[in-house]
């Protein structure tokens, strides 16, 4: 208390100052008209940048929250656009849970590890928790195109083939000609892969699209792959050697989508009794 009483003793006169200095700043900010609209905008332009400066900080650290919110997103749009393209159009007014008739779930996955600097190169997916792990030869996209597909689960990861594997091999079609070949990997460029097995006699141009095919085991029909970026018919063959540029950028990876075949492990049942 004296040590209290001793500070007041010493700075009252400081004190005494500051308090008619803030009576004498109210005063002249309330009772006058210029000096109140300068602090108004002063106290509004002050606490607007602050408001500001929290805002983007709170932003900053939903991003991950956020991000992983649209992926899930996504990942539905991307499963009701593969039902309704499958879908047979004459009998879409008698169905009343459509749900019933979905022959594909997209389940987006969390990359891990991505390598691309090697000749057979591999992504590690984490899996999602509560679901089952994904069975091999499952298609992996990302939201511009074909990534690559799984070859092997564990109970917390996946290990999926990459596009840009040597191993790599995928029935693809150039859609506007509906011209089938096949895709693979030259170990070159990580941005481009090759179209093979397309006729020299097919018209064929820059630009082009180049989907996954008809004839594809793994995947949908119709998912992107790439642009057609050059070709040339090397001498003594009948077919085009085409440069395909991809459409996913495969090296920034960060979000994967998985596509189930809802009736694949049924099919797949029937060609074992077929081979037994």
């Amino acid at each position: 208390m004296n040590g209290i009483l001793a500070f007041l003793r010493r700075t009252y006169l400081f004190l005494t100052f500051l308090l008619l200095q803030g009576i004498s700043l109210f005063l002249v900010f309330n009772y006058n008209v210029a000096q109140k609209s300068f602090f108004d905008n002063l106290y509004t332009e002050v606490n607007g940048n602050i408001d500001a400066l929290f805002y983007n900080v709170t932003s900053y650290f939903n991003l991950k929250r956020v991000n992983e919110t649209l992926v899930e997103d996504y990942g539905k749009l991307k499963s009701e656009l593969l039902f309704y393209h499958y879908l047979d159009t004459s009998t879409i007014n008698n169905i009343k849970d459509t749900s019933l008739n979905r022959i594909y779930k997209v389940t987006p996955y969390r990359v891990v590890n991505n390598s691309v600097q090697l000749t057979k190169n591999f992504i590690i997916l984490k899996n999602k928790k509560g679901q089952e792990k994904p069975s091999p030869e499952t298609p992996v996209i990302d939201s511009r195109g074909v990534v690559g597909f799984v070859v092997n689960s564990s109970k917390n990861f996946s290990l999926a083939m990459s596009i840009l594997n040597t191993d790599f091999r995928l029935n693809a079609e150039i859609s506007e000609l509906g011209e089938s070949g096949f895709i693979k990997w030259d170990g070159i460029n990580t941005d481009f892969v090759l179209l093979t097995d397309i006729s020299n006699r097919i018209l064929i141009e820059k630009g082009m699209r180049v989907t996954t095919g008809k004839f594809s085991k793994k995947f949908p029909y119709g998912i992107l792959i790439g642009t057609i970026e050059e070709y040339e018919v090397k001498p003594g063959e009948g077919f085009y050697t085409i440069k395909v540029k991809l459409a996913s950028d495969i090296k920034n990876l960060e979000y994967a989508f998985l596509i189930d075949d809802i009736y694949k492990p049924e099919i797949d049942s029937l060609i074992n009794t077929v081979k037994k």
